[in-house]
């Protein structure tokens, strides 16, 4: 009877042993996209995994063996895209876009480990090691030059705009994961050969915020690739400075540094776009005017259109958990409505909201507006020159509050959700000619 057991308790063992095994392999992979491979320790892997510093060696007596494994199961659970899935598309507008299709989709689902092994790989031998087999896969992506070169050659801003998503794709296929995202200006990390950075970058926002829509447009724009991460008002400001802003919002983490207010985010977005389509004209008088335009934006119209959206939406729960939490994390969204109150009475000691801000607020567009129609009335398309620049977009983005484009970078409430007046005032300010000048710059540029 002993014998026959034996059998049935060993295969136990062996079933028990593994399942321990997988446990802290798990575990491990669950730390490694937490906190990072260098800063897994034995004893908190151990305490994760839920069994002794003793089970962790036995199974895995070094570094190397447990990180083989975290790779391996890694890779089963995040298999990269197949390169023959679009290899073999003979024009190479639709194989770009094929890849696109397939990469963007890969880094949205694993940015959270892959910024982790970006940062550690310059300590650790082992990110290195396991990242040569990853390069070499960059490497092979990136290899059909001629699906590549023409993306170089300046064109007409028609093509450049129809180029976008082949930007966008050259932005991320011809990357290198040598240097990590999160560096500050001024402490820029480079691998020796100098390749562009493979991770997105990441961009800090209030999703409603014109401001961080402002952001938006030009990196889409630009064809850069982020991962935006999305608060609500308060909880932003923590997020903010945790990023290396100053406590609001835009801000963009980006393998050149972070950029924490919308004209440095749109200026860096500027450098990674093709020549045809620069935002940032290169005559040095047109280059002062646009900045002066996006300058003045920036200082009068945001500012002024927050205020008269704010007077008419903080009383209106509804819209601002439909429309204000679009992308937060969940228990954000679950702990909105308990924070509206505190939010709104910071909302209107932060912007000086009172009983005539409404009124005031809305003055104070109508005369930027004013301006704008006065300066449209030569019959030109933008307002520097023949091309769509920096002043464009930030007039465009920064009306945004008061015109309610359905082009928004984000979910916006129709005229009909919004309360009556401020729905009367959204549609006068559609109808003013600089108002029909913003809505057609979102319809066609955004």
């Amino acid at each position: 009877m002993p014998d026959e057991k034996r059998p049935y308790r060993m295969k136990k063992r062996a079933e028990l042993e593994e399942a321990t095994r997988r446990r802290i392999t798990e575990s491990a992979v669950a730390l490694h996209g937490t906190v990072g491979p260098a800063r897994t320790s034995v004893s908190a892997l151990a305490e994760h995994a839920g069994v002794r510093r003793s089970t962790v060696y036995r199974h895995f007596p070094d570094e190397a063996s447990l990180f083989a494994a975290c790779t391996a199961h890694w890779m089963q659970a995040n298999p990269v895209p197949d390169i023959g899935g679009w290899a073999g598309i003979a024009d190479p507008d639709e194989r770009l876009r094929a890849a696109l299709a397939a990469l963007y989709p890969y880094y949205r689902r694993t940015a959270g480990m892959m910024e982790n092994l970006i940062r550690d790989e310059p300590v650790s031998e082992l990110v290195q090691k396991h990242f040569a087999a990853y390069r070499g896969y960059i490497d092979s992506c990136a290899g059909d030059a001629a699906a590549w070169a023409h993306l170089t050659r300046p064109g007409a801003r028609a093509r450049a705009r129809r180029d976008r998503p082949r930007a966008r794709l050259r932005h991320v296929a011809l990357a290198d994961p040598r240097r990590g995202p999160g560096r500050r200006a001024g402490r820029r990390a480079r691998d020796p050969a100098g390749h562009v950075p493979l991770m997105p970058a990441r961009l800090v926002t209030i999703p409603i915020s014109h401001y961080c829509e402002k952001a938006r447009w030009a990196l889409d724009r630009a064809g850069i690739a982020y991962r935006e991460e999305r608060h609500v008002q308060i909880v932003h400001r923590v997020a903010s400075r945790r990023a290396g802003g100053g406590g609001t919002v835009p801000v963009l983490v980006a393998p050149e540094g972070v950029f924490a207010q919308s004209a440095d985010i749109l200026a860096y977005a500027d450098r990674h776009t093709e020549p045809a389509a620069r935002l940032y004209p290169e005559q040095p008088g047109l280059h002062a005017e646009v900045v002066a335009l996006e300058r003045d934006f920036d200082a009068d119209l945001g500012p002024e259109g927050r205020r008269w959206m704010y007077f008419h939406l903080l009383s209106r729960r509804d819209l601002g958990t439909a429309y204000n939490c679009s992308g937060v994390p969940a228990w954000e969204r679950r702990a909105f409505p308990v924070m509206l109150g505190a939010m709104s009475g910071y909302i209107r000691h932060l912007f000086a909201i009172g009983p005539a801000t409404g009124a005031q607020a809305g003055a104070a567009v109508e005369r930027t507006f004013d301006a704008i129609a006065a300066r449209l009335e030569d019959g030109r398309r933008y307002l520097c020159g023949d091309a769509f620049t920096a002043a464009d977009l930030a007039f465009a983005a920064l009306a945004a509050p008061v015109i309610v484009p359905p082009e928004y970078g984000t979910a916006l409430p129709a005229p009909d959700e919004l309360p009556a007046e401020m729905a009367a005032g959204v549609r006068a300010f559609r109808a003013h000619p600089a108002g029909a000048f913003a809505s057609r710059l979102f319809r066609e540029e955004r």
